[in-house]
């Protein structure tokens, strides 16, 4: 899985497939809010398969239904402070 892999432990790693699951959201979803920069702690590996942190994900409040606007002010409280763009997906 690449030199990020094994740095990281890979039990605390969702692919976007499974934060989408994780979320009740489309896969596709996941990207768009990575390339708004809604996860700043993502990683994407040598192979361009991109990763977030599990602790990102359980640190969302529990709600019906997940949409940016509440991740986006999750990471602004939690951080204290603005997020940073993605440059590319």
């Amino acid at each position: 899985m690449g030199e990020i892999m094994n740095i990281l432990n890979k039990e605390n790693l969702l692919t976007l497939k499974d934060v989408a699951k994780e979320l009740s959201v489309q896969k596709q979803t996941v990207k768009n809010w990575l390339s708004k920069g809604l996860f700043p702690n993502a990683i994407i590996d040598s192979e361009q398969q991109w990763y977030i942190l599990k602790d990102e994900i359980n640190a969302l409040p529990k709600v019906k239904k997940i949409d940016e606007k509440i991740i986006r002010n999750s990471f602004i409280v939690n951080t204290g402070g603005q997020l940073p763009l993605v440059d590319r997906i």
